[in-house]
């Protein structure tokens, strides 16, 4: 509406619309929420298809990703916490998250006991000191920059 009422008194500047007319004050939009369909609100995965995205990961030979989205799926964590997760940082049946995306994300996370023998493996097989190792950073220091993608 706006861009119609500038216009307006563009051609009124010009004298190519009257001067005594403003078809456009009284005229107003409904406001609409910027809320108003749910379905495109983010939907949790179902149970089946975080199985079948893990059997995908494993079947083109990427056990880093299948390791990522178990992780994911077992602790709720962001990829970003979970790729940069320190080896230290892992204790016995827990993990610290302590770089979150924000103050409140700071917390200790339980491990699941259907992802205690994953966390074992990557925390033994690490060779660089993170849970998921060798992954590449990216120029902000950022770990799931591939991985995530």
């Amino acid at each position: 509406m706006s861009a119609l009422r500038g216009y307006w008194r563009y051609l009124q500047t010009i004298g190519a619309a009257p001067e005594d007319t403003e078809p456009f004050d009284k005229l107003n939009l409904p406001k609409t929420s910027k809320k108003t369909n749910t379905a495109d609100d983010r939907q949790p995965f179902d149970p089946e298809d975080l199985i079948r995205l893990v059997a995908a990961a494993e079947m083109k030979g990427d056990n880093k990703l299948a390791d990522l989205i178990r992780l994911g799926m077992w602790t709720g964590a962001r990829i970003e916490e979970l790729c940069s997760l320190p080896v230290s940082k892992v204790k016995d049946g827990w993990f610290e998250v302590e770089d979150a995306k924000t103050e409140a994300g700071w917390r200790q996370v339980p491990v699941h006991s259907k992802l205690k023998t994953t966390m074992e493996r990557l925390v033994d097989a690490s060779t660089d000191g993170y849970v998921l190792s060798k992954l590449s950073e990216n120029k902000y220091g950022d770990r799931s920059n591939a991985i995530g993608k």
